[in-house]
């Protein structure tokens, strides 16, 4: 079991984050989140055999922290790979100058989101090393929990202003949202 530890420990010494430039949104983002997924499950399953064991007891305390970095490694992956859906989606919208200027308090939310979110990436591109992000603490979900809090109010704020729009112009019902974002950005 001590074997199997040192393995997992090899492995998260290995894992890094899949870091890939975007030239859309002129960024590092996060790459395919499969390979990352395939270690968590692995791992976890490993951990949870070990755990399982009745000769885990010398082993326990080590066994449950590595349980609860990976616990915590899943979380954050999740939540991460939500936001930069979130923000990679509302990036492009909150460039049109129309945009800011009929929704200043979601720019401004958004813009907030979007410095951090740049500086976390670029942190990220530096170090990207799975298990140091972890181990340097629970700052990194709970920023990454704050900016999915604040992305899912502006699409919902951008929701309730294309709706508005919809009813002062009914024919804008025909319309999907991304063809309705498009012609309020540049109207």
């Amino acid at each position: 079991m001590r074997q199997q530890l040192a393995d997992i420990e090899e492995v998260y010494k290995k894992t890094n984050f899949e870091i890939v430039y975007n030239d859309k949104v002129e960024c590092s983002i996060l790459g395919s989140p499969e390979d990352l997924y395939v270690i968590l499950d692995e791992t976890l399953a490993n951990i949870n055999m070990i755990l399982g064991s009745r000769f885990v007891k010398p082993l326990r305390k080590e066994a449950e922290e590595w349980k609860n970095h990976i616990m915590k490694l899943s979380d954050m992956t999740d939540v991460w790979y939500a936001v930069q859906r979130n923000w990679m989606y509302l990036e492009n919208i909150f460039k049109a100058a129309d945009i800011k200027k009929a929704m200043p308090v979601e720019t401004k939310n958004f813009d907030n989101v979007d410095k951090n979110f740049k500086i976390l990436m670029a942190k990220t591109t530096r170090e990207p090393k799975c298990i140091s992000i972890v181990r340097k603490g629970a700052k990194t979900i709970e920023e990454l929990k704050r900016f999915d809090e604040i992305l899912e109010d502006v699409q919902k704020k951008l929701e309730d202003y294309m709706e508005m729009k919809r009813v002062a112009f009914p024919r804008f019902y025909f319309l999907s949202n991304d063809e309705l974002i498009d012609i309020l950005a540049n109207s």
